[in-house]
């Protein structure tokens, strides 16, 4: 296989698993869990999943339904 190729793949595919991350980042915080919580889960710090979570959402940080 051509490294190039397989290059391209993995990115593709490790930004497929990252908006996937991102997307359960806002889920978790609709459904009432902490930003410490989420952080832990995710292994990320809480700037880093309130970060993604704007990201996921629109520019806006998600609240708890």
């Amino acid at each position: 296989m051509n490294p190039l190729d397989q290059l391209a793949r993995e990115s593709e595919e490790a930004a497929q698993l990252a908006a996937n991350r991102d997307r359960l980042i806002v889920e978790a915080r609709q459904n009432g869990a902490t930003w410490r919580a989420i952080a832990t889960a995710a292994g990320r710090t809480e700037l880093a999943v309130r970060a993604a979570a704007k990201k996921a959402n629109n520019g806006v940080l998600p609240t708890p339904n």
